[in-house]
């Protein structure tokens, strides 16, 4: 199978290519920037060009991650034109070739649950009593699109809702990096670990990257016959404060300073995510079925160890590094 993979020098992008090149798929990756090492699938920075080819059936499947991932940009004619009108461009050219679209969409659209308890669906997003819907100009933008995705006539797609992915490859992003990374990498670092001043009861649904490339090769494979938007995530929402003593625990010898600032985002933080899975499990046969709690610590410990092995991470790190 020839598949396309935008945004590929990015965290996750960078992992579903190595995943599916490692399947036997040629890959071609597609982003703004140039990768900067070598690799094992051919790259090009030319992203209008790209759509006429899968106008023209060049490719079997699109896996769309290019994006703006900022949560903390306010709304822009970039941001739209990026997260939303490429994305409607990109699956108007599917439909008329008929190549799978598998696109990345994100949690975020559900905002702030009503009740702290609840584990939200597809479908919540719209209804206010189940939770608030997008916080920022990212969530609203991810909304947007999928709700250009349905709205075309002939496209074979998958849109995956992830939650808060983590694992080896994040540090580009910076300050948008997943919290567990940000505190794992600070920790290895002895440097204090830092956190807003009411998150430390907030709590996040945290996936590793490996169930995300797991989903995505299933969505090219067995599972091609799957259509419509899911939620990828673990099911399970770990508070902050459990997460520091994850990270406390392995390294008992070590003593970690903790320093909390004022949160300057309170009216559009996710102080709570956590999304049901049981419909992505049935669709996709995932396997095992769903993850468990200790699955996300297994993932979190396993992701300290590569930090403490790596210590300056590379993404060629992730080459050489077993997930």
């Amino acid at each position: 199978m020839r598949v396309l993979v935008t945004g590929s020098q990015g965290f996750i992008g960078r992992h579903i290519a190595r995943v599916l090149r490692g399947l036997g798929h040629e890959v071609l990756g597609v982003d703004c920037r140039r990768p900067d090492t070598a690799s094992s699938w051919e790259h090009t920075t030319d992203y209008s060009e790209f759509i006429a080819h899968v106008a023209r059936g060049d490719f079997d499947a699109v896996v769309h991650q290019a994006a703006i991932t900022d949560t903390t940009v306010e709304s822009s004619v970039e941001l739209t034109r990026v997260n939303s009108s490429d994305v409607k461009k990109l699956a108007v050219a599917c439909a008329a070739s008929g190549t799978r679209l598998v696109h990345a969409s994100s949690g975020s659209v559900y905002g702030r649950l009503s009740d702290t308890k609840a584990i939200v669906d597809v479908g919540d997003e719209l209804n206010s009593r189940r939770c608030s819907g997008p916080l920022n100009s990212y969530a609203e933008s991810k909304l947007a699109a999928e709700i250009s995705l349905s709205g075309i006539d002939g496209l074979h797609f998958v849109a995956f809702r992830y939650t808060n992915v983590f694992g080896p490859g994040e540090v580009a992003k910076g300050a948008m990096s997943s919290i567990v990374s940000q505190l794992l990498r600070k920790a290895v670092a002895g440097q204090p670990l830092n956190l807003f001043n009411d998150t430390l009861s907030a709590s996040r649904d945290y996936v590793p990257v490996h169930r995300v490339t797991d989903l995505v090769a299933q969505a090219l494979g067995e599972r091609a016959d799957v259509r419509g938007v899911f939620n990828l995530g673990s099911g399970h929402s770990v508070p902050f404060y459990e997460v520091l003593d994850w990270i406390c625990a392995l390294d008992i010898e070590s003593s970690h300073t903790l320093t909390l600032c004022p949160n300057p985002y309170k009216d559009r933080y996710q102080y709570v995510t956590r999304v049901e899975q049981a419909r992505t499990d049935r669709k996709f046969g995932t396997n095992p079925p769903s993850l468990s709690r200790h699955d996300v610590r297994c993932a979190i410990e396993a992701l300290h160890r590569h930090y403490v092995s790596t210590q300056n991470e590379r993404f060629v790190d992730l080459e050489r590094t077993a997930e």
